[in-house]
């Protein structure tokens, strides 16, 4: 018995087709949007194929029961059977956008290629819905070689299920967009675990702690992955920097701070930063940026400008403000990253000093092992800052060829509107923005791919998000979002656009070159790895129990202490 006598008939070509799409009668309940269908047609080179198409829009109607029809049952009150109308003469018209089509011969092997529709569809024509084996053929094909990910399963057929090519994620570059509570961190997780069976090297950048549950679940991550080798590792952002390289360093982050000064000021900075009795003045021993900044913003205190002579002394000022402005800021973010810390260190989480990436890059990329860089408490200027100068470290090491070089890995980049911002925002604030976009121009080269996440994919940068390869786009409401995202993804359809705000937690569309075809899926939900410490707001029960707990009595005995002090002052 052949392959396609399996397969069930669900409805008939109808009306005007192309070799874009085409439409066809379904009978009731049999399929619905975003399934996959196949009809038997011909074309001048090849006498039989099968074109396979995806069903993007549905319509029901009932020609016998108009909306005069519809008008006297609401008025009157009465039953449909009182009317002429018939309930049974509705019919459903759909519509397929094809994907292509394949020797109808060849229905049965193992890795289903579709070529091109060179004809139109003949009217008449039977639809059916392929089984479930031949349907994982098409969409998933040979992918041992491309070292596939399980992503999830297609919307309507939980049976198929679908891949990602993790090589293709490893080479390119990936954007996973999503409104708050879409799904991102979901489907991400669901990705990182993927690519850690593998043991793809990863680098993952988290503003808000979203992924500190995968070190904390680090053994059931191993199960899901199936990869006991895997290490997750914690690290607390800092600026480094070696004596030797704080002159370079500290020009930099000026820099990519945007402080700007004038070409006299930056003449007068320069000459301090090189003078070789400031550089004699640094701990050898010490690697601390911000400790270097302030013995650097002590020696200009203390001394007059290596060059210049007078006019030199009236930059001595600004430049002074700057750095004091640079130290005090750093410090608040040390401080309040290290409290954030300290709160989840209470329950079990491990972090280590951040290694220094021009001098230690393999402490953050190694084999069967994930970096997870906690930017919590920092503000989004320096958070880009050290983004920038690690990627571009990193970067600079994979991309030299030299031998020992860090291996081919993956950057996870979360809230990368805050790091890749569109025309619309202040680039000078986002010293990232061109590391990133070099990384995506350059990075297949040499390894190093990119995944972006975001749930405002308008502030994104377009020209970077044009360098992804591969969309995963879940639930966005915003009609800004929509209208951007149909704009970047080629792949995407007019009907595709419209179900973006109707998706579910978990529900998506994929496209580009780690997947086959443009289709809608149902993310694999790993429960065992969600760790809901972070987000999970309780300030309501917080203050009851401070309350209880002695909060009454305190804020009473501040409001006294307040009373006497105001008599006192008074007097």
């Amino acid at each position: 018995m052949s392959i396609e006598k399996k397969w069930k008939e669900i409805g008939v070509v109808v009306g005007t087709t192309s070799t874009d799409t085409y439409e066809f009668v379904i009978s009731d309940l049999s399929a619905s949007v975003g399934d996959i269908v196949i009809t038997k047609s011909s074309t001048p080179l090849t006498k039989d194929v099968l074109v396979w198409g995806r069903i993007v829009w549905m319509e029901r109607t009932n020609p016998t029961f108009p909306s005069e029809f519809a008008a006297e049952l609401a008025r009157e009150n009465l039953d449909m059977n009182e009317t002429i109308g018939m309930s049974g003469s509705e019919h459903l018209r759909s519509e397929v956008q094809i994907m292509g089509c394949t020797d109808a011969k060849k229905s049965d092997a193992d890795d289903i290629i579709l070529e091109p529709l060179t004809y139109p569809v003949k009217p008449a024509n039977k639809v059916m819905t392929p089984d479930v084996t031949i349907l994982n053929k098409l969409l998933s094909g040979n992918l041992k070689k491309d070292k596939p990910i399980p992503i999830g399963e297609l919307i309507n057929r939980k049976d198929v299920k679908i891949f990602f090519k993790g090589e293709s994620l490893c080479a390119r570059h990936l954007a996973v967009l999503a409104q708050t509570g879409g799904g991102k961190t979901v489907a991400c997780r669901t990705i990182i675990a993927g690519l850690a069976n593998y043991g793809q090297p990863m680098i993952i950048f988290d503003p808000h702690g979203d992924y500190l549950g995968l070190s904390k679940h680090v053994n059931k991550l191993k199960e899901v992955s199936k990869n006991k080798e895997l290490k997750v590792k914690l690290m607390s952002p800092k600026l480094l920097a070696k004596p030797d390289k704080v002159a370079d360093a500290i020009y930099e982050l000026v820099t990519k701070l945007g402080l700007t000064m004038t070409e006299a000021q930056v003449g007068v900075f320069e000459s301090y930063i090189r003078d070789g009795a400031f550089v004699a003045k640094l701990n050898q021993a010490d690697n601390n940026l911000l400790n270097h900044i302030e013995t650097l913003a002590h020696f200009i205190q203390t001394n007059s400008p290596p060059s210049g002579g007078n006019k030199a002394e009236a930059s001595k000022g600004p430049i002074q403000r700057k750095l004091r402005l640079i130290i005090q800021k750093l410090k608040i973010m040390e401080t309040t990253n290290r409290r954030l810390q300290d709160n989840m260190k209470k329950h079990g989480l491990k972090f280590e000093d951040m290694p220094d990436s021009k001098d230690n890059p393999g402490k953050f990329i190694r084999q069967n092992q994930i970096s997870i860089l906690y930017l919590g408490g920092y503000e989004r200027v320096v958070q880009s800052t050290i983004v920038s100068i690690i990627l571009e470290d990193l970067f600079d090491d994979r991309s030299s060829m030299q031998k020992g070089r860090v291996p081919a890995f993956s950057a996870v980049i979360e809230e990368a509107h805050n790091f890749v911002p569109s025309k619309g925002e202040e680039k000078s604030e986002s010293p990232s923005l061109l590391t990133i976009r070099r990384l995506l121009t350059e990075g297949r080269k040499f390894g190093t791919g990119v995944i972006l996440i975001s749930q405002r994919p308008g502030r994104l940068d377009e020209t970077t998000l044009a360098q992804c390869n591969s969309f995963l786009v879940l639930k966005l409401v915003n009609p800004r979002d929509q209208n951007w995202v149909r704009n970047v993804m080629e792949q995407m359809s007019e009907q595709d656009a419209k179900w973006l705000k109707a998706f579910g937690k978990g529900q998506g569309f994929i496209s580009g070159a780690a997947v086959k075809f443009p289709l809608q899926i149902y993310i694999k939900y790993h429960k065992e790895l969600e760790w809901d410490e972070i987000g999970r707001e309780n300030f309501i029960q917080q203050n009851l129990d401070e309350w209880s707990g002695g909060g009454k009595k305190a804020a009473e005995q501040s409001d006294k202490d307040n009373e006497r002090v105001s008599k006192i002052l008074k007097k």
